[in-house]
């Protein structure tokens, strides 16, 4: 596969695209790609392998070379993972499978090709448009002031929807309000892939010797402090902000270990568990808000629609103020707040699983080699994967390889002997682009 040309196909559904630079998740496809690595940079990995496995010291240069790879690695795969291997995932591939099948090379009349317009507006709405993120007045020191409000979303005539939307309000040291930023899906999925590139990253700086230790850790917690505090992607940046003022933490390594655990968990609701919190009748005492209120109206309706934005809010907002957290009680925390909302933390797990079965069963019959692998690995991994657990395993999953940024694909991450590990990219890749391609040219013909 050519690297230029996928790139081209890829930009128009990359809803990272205001922090994607080193590399990248192309949902229509389930492409991961790395932009700013090529083979040498992996095969300096491969080498230090053994060092790795050993957990032998390494040298600033050794740690570098880790650095500029693994994190990344871990931030891309994370967001395969995040839409394959969780219900929310699942439900992707299925509206991926329905939509693609739509097409008329598989002989589908025109009555059924409206399903191409489903998963089109759907891989649309992760991120919202640049609309809803208002900038106002310029922006001043840290730390920002924070609150939540609520709206609804324009449909694509200009009418209002009953679909909500929440917004974290950041106000400068004297009140005034400095941006407007949503509460999306992309928020919620780039918190989840961003806490495993920062703790994957400290997980690898603990193999430096202490001095270069001290040096690098504040290098890291400085980076993600500027990278909270960016006004142009606090979309991205949202879900550790709403961690960290709950908890009362100045530490972003934990706001973002809980905000791993809370939108792993709101990724595995499944539409029980949603109908369950908005049906809660002390829903509206965990917000500390009236039961009869126009923003406690958007949080119920946000929750019937499936919101995940709405349904980390409403679990950040049962966390302790607990300043002193430490990562060790990190997991422990997140499940008593999971409990105050009335959802068993136990049921989570088996539910997603029963949930991505059924699933697996109804694609498994596809047509579509690729969809039928994904959803195989898709359940293989859901299984694996603790939804109470701030960090992830991804040597034992099932993971494919990625396309760098020199056009050749490399096994970077995952189990080297599972199924998609065999695979090459273009096997993968290509029966999904034609499907990609179909959906677009079909977008456009809806008038």
């Amino acid at each position: 596969m050519n690297f230029q040309e996928f790139k081209r196909n890829a930009n128009k559904f990359n809803v990272f695209r205001k922090s994607d630079i080193a590399g990248s998740y192309h949902f229509p496809t389930a492409t991961v790609s790395f932009e700013s690595l090529e083979s040498r940079d992996i095969d300096a990995i491969v080498q230090l392998r053994e060092k790795l496995i050993s957990k032998t010291q390494l040298s600033v240069q050794e740690y570098e070379s880790i650095a500029k790879v693994m994190p990344l690695a871990f931030h891309e795969y994370t967001h395969f993972i995040d839409s394959t291997s969780t219900v929310w995932g699942m439900k992707l591939l299925s509206l991926m499978n329905a939509a693609y099948l739509s097409n008329d090379n598989y002989q589908r009349d025109e009555s059924q090709f409206w399903q191409a317009k489903i998963f089109y507006d759907f891989l649309r709405s992760i991120a919202l448009p640049d609309y809803y993120t208002h900038k106002h007045s310029p922006v001043s020191s840290r730390p920002w002031m924070a609150t939540i409000t609520a709206g609804q979303i324009f449909d694509k005539d200009g009418k209002i929807t009953d679909r909500t939307i929440l917004f974290q309000r950041f106000h400068n040291a004297e009140g005034g309000l400095m941006v407007r930023s949503p509460l999306s899906s992309v928020s919620i999925l780039e918190a989840s892939a961003m806490a495993q590139e920062i703790m994957s990253r400290m997980a690898f700086s603990f193999g430096l010797d202490n001095d270069s230790y001290i040096v690098e850790r504040k290098k890291i917690s400085q980076e993600a402090v500027d990278y909270i505090y960016n006004p142009n992607l606090t979309e991205y940046s949202v879900c550790a902000h709403l961690a960290a003022n709950m908890l009362g933490t100045s530490d972003i390594a934990i706001a973002f270990a809980v905000s791993s655990v809370l939108t792993r968990v709101c990724l595995n609701l499944t539409d029980a568990a949603f109908d369950s919190l908005a049906a809660n009748e002390n829903l509206m005492d965990l917000v500390m808000l009236p039961d009869e209120n126009d923003f406690s109206d958007r949080i119920r309706d946000g929750l019937r629609l499936r919101d995940l934005g709405t349904a980390f809010y409403i679990m950040t907002r049962c966390l302790p103020h607990n300043p002193e957290l430490t990562k060790k009680d990190v997991n422990e925390t997140v499940i008593q707040a999971i409990k105050k909302t009335g959802i068993d933390p136990t049921s989570i797990h088996a539910n997603a699983i029963a949930f991505g079965k059924s699933i697996r069963d109804e694609l498994k019959g596809s047509p579509i080699k690729p969809i039928r692998w994904l959803s195989e690995a898709g359940l293989n991994n859901l299984s694996k994967i603790n939804p109470l657990s701030h960090t992830i395993d991804f040597h034992e999953l099932d993971l494919p390889k990625s396309i760098l940024g020199d056009s050749s694909e490399f096994f970077i991450l995952g189990n080297p002997k599972s199924p998609l590990a065999n695979k090459n990219i273009d096997s993968i890749c290509d029966p999904l682009l034609d499907g990609q391609l179909w959906i677009e040219r079909f977008a456009e013909g809806c008038c």
